[in-house]
């Protein structure tokens, strides 16, 4: 498999910045459009910490490394404006997103095409903390922010969405207060019933559960389990 330019933006947009106006306008655009994000906070355009390298080996083909930042790295004040959470073992909610530590270098490598696809991070003893390859932006302007092309083409590379707590509270809110009351409309039926009369209340507690629970449960979640879109028409 060639890794060609809209492969690497499509696994990854890696931002390195100061957290200004133009990184948040970026950052929001790629989540918007469903793709993985990382962000590495640095003081300021610039940051000396933050190095380039441009490798010319004669390889016709690029690489792609993969080693996101340890739970253990905690994640930036600008990572949390995106509801960021540290990596478990079993999950990763958010962005990634790191402050460059004092003793921590960065290098931004340059692809075949010359165009930087790799960020490697280090500490002062050179161990490799991150190892990371996408579309890498440095220091974007508000200009880049607003125009850069950060869609996913392939979809199977969209990043995994996950349940909102919000919503699960809500969802029990409301099957509390329905089944609070489906039961005291049965009872209240079955206490009325008498013999050789159809039990037609049973089939409309069955119709309205379905209707206003299992309907929704069945296409939303299923369309979303299966293919990670919503249920159509079509």
């Amino acid at each position: 498999m060639v890794l060609d330019d809209q492969r690497f933006k499509d696994h990854c947009l890696i931002v390195v910045g100061c957290g200004g106006k133009a990184d948040e306008v970026l950052c929001k655009r790629r989540l918007q459009a469903g793709g993985r994000l990382a962000h590495f906070l640095t003081r300021c355009p610039e940051d000396p910490r933050v190095t380039f390298s441009i490798t010319d080996d004669g390889s016709q083909h690029d690489f792609f490394t993969w080693q996101p930042p340890k739970g253990s790295m905690g994640i930036s004040s600008f990572a949390k404006r995106f509801q960021a959470k540290p990596r478990t073992f079993w999950t990763k909610n958010g962005p990634d997103g790191i402050e460059l530590g004092e003793d921590h270098r960065l290098l931004v490598r340059y692809g075949t095409t010359g165009k930087p696809r790799h960020v490697t991070v280090t500490d002062e003893k050179g161990i490799v903390l991150v190892e990371m390859s996408g579309q890498v932006v440095v220091d974007p302007d508000i200009y880049t922010a607003e125009t850069l092309q950060v869609d996913v083409h392939n979809t199977e590379l969209n990043a995994f969405g996950s349940f909102s707590w919000r919503f699960v509270r809500v969802a029990l809110l409301f099957q509390l207060v329905w089944q609070i009351g489906k039961i005291s409309l049965s009872i209240n039926f079955e206490m009325d019933a008498t013999s050789g009369r159809v039990p037609w209340f049973r089939n409309l507690m069955a119709a309205l559960n379905w209707c206003l629970t299992g309907n929704i449960i069945c296409t939303e979640m299923t369309a979303f389990a299966l293919t990670g879109t919503q249920a159509t028409i079509n």
